[in-house]
């Protein structure tokens, strides 16, 4: 084999390798956008769903007298 062929094999093989690492890298950073703009949309979205619908409208849990006596005991 000559030694220009085992180049010009050496080096394509480089840029394939290139290529591939360069898509994979697009490709993993739109995942991580995309994953966090719908973390702050669903963010958003509980934030707005507070605002419209204010805590008093949402049932409050109330402990049990006994268990709240109790652990007010041992303050």
């Amino acid at each position: 084999m000559h030694l220009s062929y085992l180049v010009n094999i050496h080096t394509s093989l480089w840029y394939v390798i290139i290529t591939f690492n360069y898509l994979f890298l697009q490709f993993s950073l739109f995942l991580v956008l995309t994953w966090d703009l719908r973390r702050s949309f669903l963010l958003l979205r509980r934030l707005d769903n507070r605002r419209r619908h204010p805590p008093s409208e949402f049932p409050v849990f109330q402990p049990p007298s006994s268990s709240y006596s109790s652990c007010r005991r041992y303050v």
